[in-house]
């Protein structure tokens, strides 16, 4: 048993709410990746796809003085979605979409959080699409 073992089951109890019982902050989301396929070659369009998985994950905003530091980068309204990795098929990327509470969020950013070569997270930054 390795130390990023230990790590991955403590993640896992946050993300299935059994660390933190009774509290909203591990939700259910839809995270819809998009894929492309091909490209048409008369237009040059790519054809894309999606596909949709449903995963719990944390959720919440980013503060003030998160978004002040971000220079721009962190807008109001934007969320913080933590994506615990073994739960997902393939890693979240920019464009791909999360929806949550009935709100859809384009991904902005995505960040890996690794410990010893191992994957154990994504830390994806939402924007609410309108």
């Amino acid at each position: 048993m390795s130390i990023a073992d230990d790590v991955t089951r403590a993640m896992g109890h946050l993300f299935d709410g059994t660390m933190a019982p009774g509290t909203d902050f591990v939700q259910s989301i839809s995270l819809v990746h998009r894929t492309v396929s091909a490209h048409n070659a008369a237009t040059g369009a790519p054809t894309v796809g999606t596909s949709s998985e449903t995963i719990n994950a944390t959720v919440r905003g980013y503060t003030v003085e998160e978004v002040v530091a971000g220079a721009g980068l962190i807008v109001q309204g934007d969320m913080r979605f933590g994506i615990l990795a073994s739960t997902v098929a393939s890693a979240p990327e920019t464009d791909d979409q999360i929806t949550w509470n009935s709100k859809t969020f384009r991904i902005v950013r995505v960040e890996s959080a690794e410990f010893d070569g191992s994957n154990l997270a994504y830390i994806c930054q939402g924007r609410q699409q309108a």
